[in-house]
């Protein structure tokens, strides 16, 4: 839901789709939670 939103007002000429918000949310907490767990 909060992704959906991002991308509604990330640019309001065009919408974003959704996975391209998801990804660049998602991508950098899921390493985050990768490294953390290998500790």
């Amino acid at each position: 839901l909060a992704a959906d939103i991002v991308a509604r007002l990330a640019l309001t000429s065009a919408e974003l789709p959704i996975g391209v918000v998801t990804a660049t949310l998602g991508a950098p907490l899921f390493i985050i939670l990768l490294v953390k767990s290998s500790r």
